[in-house]
């Protein structure tokens, strides 16, 4: 596993930097990073602890302020490994890493436009509903379960964009119409 954080270390110290990468840059790493905790789980019989620190790193991505093509390229990277984990022990930790976005960026309800933190804050959290939304069929069925709780709870504020967000998260979880017409 030693050259496997190795290769982690390379990834992590660009992505990680002060300077600013460009968007197309900071998904080809977030793509980098999903590769290689395939690689881990596919190559070795691994355990979560092999891969937490991994996945947790590319986790932020999905919350990151910045450009929404990297937000958007992490969901679409967290969705192939939930994908790959179906069926294995890693999805109920990876379920669990998910479910605890809605608590760490709770949905802002007034936002002040002149307070920046609260922006911030504010599109964290809706970076949160819109990973959860999409991620929510294919996490393990207690955080499902918890996450559909949760929005429940968030209903009850009757606050529209909360509302609309739970929404989007519903409609992923209802199987396709069919086209067919009779």
């Amino acid at each position: 596993m030693s050259n496997l954080e190795l290769i982690f270390g390379c990834l992590k110290r660009p992505l990680q930097s002060k300077s600013p990468l460009a968007a197309t840059t900071c998904c080809l790493g977030v793509q980098c990073l999903a590769n290689l905790i395939i690689a881990i789980t596919k190559t070795f019989n691994s355990t979560w602890s092999d891969v937490s620190e991994i996945y947790s790193f590319l986790l932020n991505f999905a919350t990151m302020s910045g450009t929404y093509q990297v937000t958007k390229e992490a969901c679409s990277c967290l969705h192939r490994l939930l994908e790959c984990f179906q069926g294995t022990p890693l999805l109920d930790p990876a379920s669990k890493k998910i479910t605890h976005l809605l608590n760490k960026y709770p949905p802002q309800l007034d936002i002040c436009k002149e307070n920046a933190l609260l922006q911030r804050q504010a599109y964290k959290a809706q970076c949160a509903f819109d990973a959860v939304g999409v991620l929510i069929p294919l996490m393990s069925t207690q955080d499902r379960t918890d996450v559909l709780y949760y929005y429940k709870s968030l209903f009850q504020l009757q606050q529209g964009h909360v509302t609309c967000c739970i929404i989007k998260g519903l409609h992923t979880l209802s199987p396709p119409i069919s086209r067919r017409f009779f």
